[in-house]
């Protein structure tokens, strides 16, 4: 076969190629060749197809042509030809196919003198040429075996007449009955040779009535493709998508046409004919009708990209020359029927991208002559059936992204064509079976991200022609076959996410075609092989998260195309290596070394890696400054050097780093002041300085950086004010400034931050009304402004933070009464203000604070009773409300704290006996009542609170005997009732317990 067809070849047409006798196809149509036809075909010629239609050949037809005897198609359309009729290929008893339409063919088409001629011919086509009138031989002939062709096939020739033409031969009068055609003489009769002539370029009424009945149930009719199916054109010729073959429906082709309908009104009864069916990229909807059955001469099928449901029709198994079967990327959600595997002339079978569940039938094993087996991204479940080895054919296996369970068959090892075979993304178990090193024509193998467990099997090192590899994210254990480097290749190598244990082996070495390495996630120990340098091909290289010690061999400086070099989560040691350190990798764009026992120095020279964007050296025991030049990788966006020993000042050539989205340098000895020039990293989104010994001011320039959401200034020794500009940092979400040395006030305009989310400024020096503006972030979770010198009352507008979980406002000079509006905050979780100079009474609102478990007031100026409401705080575990000037009675409603461990209400002025409800507090392990006026008995009933250790209420009015039940208290540490008006003996356990009694 020489198939050339549409191209835009030149030039004469070789004539040498009448000469090969062996060619059974010629196909050059559509190409602009010139010259003639080759004279030079000779007898005994195998060729039986012979397409030039669409070029511009000249000249006559051959008559060597003869000598094909096993012709079957010949189109000589669209060319320029000049020559009569050939009547003389009426000889070739096996054509079926003539097409010599749009050329300039003359003169008229003469009775043909043999017989039986044209005996098989289906589809003829001579219009649009020169064929003239010229009685009498110019009327059209008639023979038997041309009783089926139609009128289309010469039309654009005026010049032929004969019936059923308008013009009759000898006799313009030519009656419409039938009975006239008997009266006609022998020219006229022979004139009848084309009547009905060539019925391939018009689909019976039959079949282009059903077709439109179908697009009016389209939803959209009006489709601009389809405007060409019409009742008053040909439907062979003229529609979209339409071909025919003996004037019926043969191919119906409407792919990505944005059909928007269903199947459910298409006419499969009435195209009995149909070969081929595309629908695929539409917009189908509803099911497949399982009137699908009757188009049993259906050899290609192919609805994909649409949005069909339902079920494959069992019926579909009545196709039995089926070829192709393609659903994919549809909404089919149901099983695949048994009855697919009677196709047993199916070569391909895509049902991918659905929702099928259940299991693969077994009759698939049926399918002798499948090639392409495509059931990956559905539901299916079960077992791989044994019988998929049966398909000794098969090339494409994809079975991945489903729920299939059990074991890989040992069969598949028969599939000796096999070149892809993709198992993952399943819940398949158990170990790889060896039989798979039997399939040596496989390229692509990945059984990845299943609970495959075992070891990775030697007999993998014999897939000679294995290009990707792809075993990540099982169970597998045991050692990294040496065999593996026999695989020469490979250009992928996956095994991470395994528990993979043992050395890498050096015959890993061996790969030059791979570039792609991933061990990472195992439990790889030993040291990094230095063979690995000479994988020259190495794109990406991930070792992370093992247990691989020793230093990082220098030969990794080889990997010239490397791109991505992620060694992190290890134990390596040493320095980095002088080979990485001048910069050898230029192609690197990610570096990960962090999380390893890394010393000395970082390298000058890496500011040779202009295109890293990921340099991250964290958590290692790197010292020394950080290099100036760290400031030339212009393509950076993550730098992380936290949580090491790097000292000396943050160099100001880091504020060149324009694309700069992340940047860590906390957890260090970093000294000297903050440089301006962080101010200019536009792109930055989070700075980390904190954990150092850094000086000086915060820097107004900060307030340039409109992308940051996280500024972590803590724990080092700044000083000056809090810069105003920090509130034009509109996008910050976290902000912490705690622990230094800052001074001043707060500023107001920290009230802008409408996304603030955490707001940290405890342990500095700040003095000054907390602004009534904090109260504008609505957003704000955590509040900690504590261990200052803030004065002032609280401002009534924190009650707006319906977010807050965390209020820390103690150990300032705070003063006035405590707002009612805190009783708005239902998502408090810890309210802490004390050691400041509150007073007036405790709000009964604070009763509203359903989430509290954490409630310190005490060391305040508080006076009047504990509200009954603190009652209702059922999450409470710690309350103290001590050292303040609180009198009335101990509330009964703190009994419903069951979730209470401490309970300190000492140094106050409390009154009364304490309420028996208390021993319903059950979880209580402090009980701190000390230097209160409490009378009355001592409570009986404290020995049920199994839990107590702590138990202080000496400096009372307290009377009566120790009740012999607080001997049941056997966690008990302490127990002071000393300075009260106790009577009776003291009960013989608690003598005996090794304890102090006060």
């Amino acid at each position: 076969m020489l198939d050339l067809a549409r191209n835009n070849l030149k030039g004469a047409f070789l004539q040498c190629l009448g000469n090969i006798s062996s060619l059974q196809v010629l196909d050059m149509h559509h190409n602009s060749l010139t010259g003639t036809i080759p004279t030079t075909f000779r007898f005994g010629s195998s060729l039986r197809s012979l397409n030039l239609h669409g070029n511009k050949l000249e000249g006559k037809i051959p008559q060597s042509l003869a000598n094909c005897k096993e012709l079957h198609v010949l189109d000589l359309g669209d060319n320029h030809l000049i020559d009569i009729f050939p009547m003389w290929l009426g000889t070739l008893s096996k054509l079926q196919v003539l097409s010599l339409r749009s050329n300039e063919l003359h003169g008229s088409i003469r009775t043909p003198t043999i017989e039986n001629i044209f005996p098989n011919l289906r589809m003829l086509d001579l219009s649009s040429n020169a064929f003239t009138e010229n009685l009498p031989t110019g009327c059209i002939p008639q023979g038997n075996q041309f009783q089926t062709f139609e009128n289309n096939s010469y039309e654009s020739n005026d010049g032929l007449r004969g019936f059923p033409l308008s013009k009759g031969c000898g006799d313009d009068s030519v009656s419409e009955t039938n009975d006239t055609v008997s009266g006609l003489d022998d020219e006229e009769s022979n004139s009848e040779f084309l009547n009905d002539f060539w019925k391939v370029t018009f689909a019976s009424i039959e079949e282009a009535t059903a077709l439109l009945k179908w697009k009016t149930t389209f939803k959209n009719r009006d489709n601009f493709l389809l405007a060409s199916w019409k009742p008053s054109s040909n439907a062979c010729r003229d529609w979209y998508g339409v071909i025919c073959f003996n004037g019926k429906v043969n191919k119906l082709n409407i792919r990505n046409t944005s059909v928007i309908g269903t199947l459910d009104d298409f006419p499969f009864s009435s195209l009995p004919f149909l070969e081929y069916l595309d629908l695929s990229m539409n917009h189908f909807s509803g099911t497949i009708p399982p009137e699908i059955g009757k188009l049993t001469n259906l050899i290609y099928l192919d609805l994909s990209s649409n949005q069909i449901s339902g079920t494959v029709p069992p019926q579909i198994g009545s196709l039995a020359k089926l070829q192709i079967l393609h659903i994919i990327e549809n909404h089919l959600n149901s099983f695949i029927p048994e009855e697919i595997g009677h196709l047993k002339s199916l070569t391909e079978l895509d049902l991918s991208s659905n929702a099928l569940n259940g299991s693969i039938p077994t009759s698939l094993g049926n399918l002798n002559s499948l090639s392409r087996l495509n059931l990956y991204k559905n539901n299916l479940s079960g077992s791989i059936p044994a019988e998929i080895g049966y398909l000794r054919f098969l090339t494409d296996l994809r079975l991945n992204d489903n729920i299939l369970n059990g074991s890989i068959p040992a069969s598949l090892g028969n599939l000796n064509n096999l070149t892809i075979l993709h198992l993952h993304d399943n819940h398949l178990s158990g170990p790889i079976p060896a039989e798979i090193g039997y399939l040596r024509s496989l390229v692509g193998l990945s059984l990845k991200n299943n609970s495959l467990d075992g070891s990775i099997p030697a007999s993998l090192g014999n897939l000679n022609n294995l290009s990707v590899l792809y075993l990540n994210g099982n169970h597998l254990s045991g050692p990294i076959p040496e065999e593996i480097g026999h695989l020469k290749s490979l250009t992928e190598l996956d095994l991470s996410s395994n528990a993979l244990n043992g050395s890498i082996p050096t015959s890993l070495g061996n790969l030059n075609s791979l570039s792609r390495l991933n061990l990472y996630k195992n439990n790889l120990s030993g040291s990094i092989p230095a063979e690995i340098g000479y994988l020259r091909s190495l794109v990406g290289l991930s070792l992370k998260n093992n247990s691989l010690d020793g230093s990082i061999p220098a030969s990794l400086g080889n990997l010239n195309n490397l791109s991505v070099l992620y060694l992190n989560g290890n134990h390596l040691s040493g320095p980095i290596p002088e080979e990485i350190e001048i910069g050898y990798l230029r192609s690197l764009v990610g570096l990960s070394l962090k999380n390893n026992s890394l010393d000395g120095s970082i390298p000058a020279s890496l500011g040779n890696l202009n295109n890293l964007t990921i340099l991250h050296l964290h958590d290692n025991h790197l010292s020394g400054p950080i290099p100036a030049e760290i400031g030339y990788l212009r393509s950076l966006v993550g730098l992380s050097l936290k949580n090491n020993s790097l000292d000396g000042s943050i160099p100001a050539s880091l504020g060149n780093l324009n694309n700069l989205s992340v940047l860590y340098l906390n957890g260090n000895h970093l000294s000297g002041p903050i440089p301006e020039e962080i101010g200019h990293l536009k792109s930055l989104t989070e700075l980390d300085l904190s954990s150092n010994a850094l000086n000086g001011s915060i820097p107004t320039s900060l307030g340039n950086l409109n992308s940051l959401s996280r500024l972590n200034l803590y724990k080092n020794n700044l000083s000056g004010s809090i810069p105003a500009e920090i509130g034009y940092l509109r996008s910050l979400v976290g902000l912490s400034l705690k622990n230094n040395s800052l001074d001043g006030s707060i500023p107001a305009s920290l009230g802008n931050l409408n996304n603030l989310s955490v707001l940290y400024l405890n342990g500095n020096h700040l003095s000054g009304p907390i602004p009534e503006e904090i109260g504008y972030l609505r957003f704000l979770s955590e509040l900690q402004l504590y261990d200052n010198s803030l004065n002032g009352s609280i401002p009534a507008s924190l009650g707006n933070l319906n977010n807050l979980t965390i209020l820390h406002l103690h150990d300032n000079h705070l003063s006035g009464p405590i707002p009612e509006e805190i009783g708005y905050l239902r998502f408090l979780s810890e309210l802490q203000l004390y050691d400041n100079s509150l007073n007036g009474s405790i709000p009964a609102s604070l009763g509203n604070l359903n989430n509290l478990s954490v409630l310190y007031l005490n060391g305040n100026h508080l006076s009047g009773p504990i509200p009954e409401e603190i009652g209702y705080l059922r999450f409470l575990t710690d309350l103290q409300l001590y050292n303040n000037s609180l009198n009335g009675s101990i509330p009964a409603s703190l009994g419903n704290l069951r979730n209470l461990h401490v309970l300190s209400l000492h140094e106050n002025n409390l009154i009364e006996e304490i309420p028996s409800s208390i021993c319903n507090l059950t979880s209580l392990v402090v009980l701190y009542l000390s230097r209160n006026n409490l009378k009355g008995k001592n409570l009986q009933c404290l020995g049920n609170i199994s839990a107590l250790q702590y138990v202080i209420m000496s400096h009372n009015s307290l009377s009566g005997e120790l009740h012999p039940s607080i001997c049941n208290l056997t966690s008990l540490q302490i127990l002071d009732l000393g300075r009260n008006n106790l009577t009776g003996e003291i009960p013989q356990c608690l003598l005996c317990r090794n304890f102090p009694i006060f």
